[in-house]
């Protein structure tokens, strides 16, 4: 067989062209197999988040909790525990709730001073007023390097107000 292709018989086109067209297709499906799964975390976080949508709160930490050993990436687990701390919150699940902000906070130390707010609510509704106030202050500290139509400096001249009622009650 020679191999100079402008020599080929059209047998040998054909079967050349074959062989191509088949490793191409072997390729493609070897290349978007991992594509066309679908991620567990992913379908468990939009699974919960319908169960929120009905006020289904239970059901949405259930949900997630039964994933957390899904997530394989830092950013899968630490969507996942922020998910887990808000639907274990609104379950009324407070502990639980504080729980997993603590370990999303391992993973991603900087967005304690984002969920300070939320945190500080947790604390006020443990009666945990001293974390509370140090979250609130965490948040006060970052809410006035973010653009004000993030956290108005209403909102966060109220907050103020709110860390000095705590206080006065330690």
């Amino acid at each position: 067989m020679q191999l100079d292709p402008r020599q080929w018989t059209v047998k040998q086109r054909v079967l050349f062209i074959g062989i191509l067209v088949v490793v191409g297709v072997v390729l493609l499906i070897v290349l978007t197999r991992d594509n066309n799964r679908t991620n567990p975390t992913d379908d468990a976080l939009t699974t919960a988040e319908k169960a929120t949508n009905e006020g289904d709160y239970d059901q949405a930490f259930e949900t997630l909790k039964a994933a957390e050993g899904q997530a394989t990436t830092n950013e899968e687990k630490i969507r996942l525990y922020n998910d887990l701390a808000a639907s274990a919150a609104n379950a009324g699940r407070l502990q639980d709730a504080l729980e997993y902000y603590a370990k999303k906070h391992q993973l991603d130390a900087d967005s304690r001073k984002a969920d300070g707010y939320l945190l500080g609510e947790l604390y006020e509704r443990t009666d945990d007023l001293q974390k509370a106030i140090e979250s609130y202050k965490l948040f006060v500290d970052y809410a006035e390097t973010i653009p004000q139509e993030e956290f108005g400096s209403a909102q966060v001249e109220s907050l103020k107000e709110r860390i000095k009622e705590l206080e006065g009650q330690q």
